[in-house]
C-alpha cells in the first residue's frame, strides 16, 4: 500500500514511498505515471483544475 495520510506516524512522503518500491523493483515508472493520472482522474476538483495539474505532470 502506497500511503501517506498521516506523516506524524510514518515520516515519510508519496515521493519517498515511491522510491522505495522502486529500489525493491515492486513497481516501474509507468505504473507511477499511470498511479498519478488515475489519482488526478478521480480527485474531487473542478474539470478545469484537474487540466491544469495534467498540463504540469506532462511538462
Amino acid at each position: 500500500m502506497i500511503n501517506t495520510d498521516n506523516r506524524t506516524v510514518t515520516q515519510t512522503s508519496l515521493n519517498e514511498e515511491y522510491q522505495l518500491l522502486l529500489e525493491h523493483h515492486l513497481i516501474t515508472l509507468d505504473q507511477i505515471e499511470t498511479i498519478n493520472q488515475n489519482a488526478i482522474n478521480f480527485a474531487f476538483l473542478p474539470e478545469n483544475e484537474r487540466q491544469h495539474i495534467k498540463s504540469k505532470l506532462m511538462s
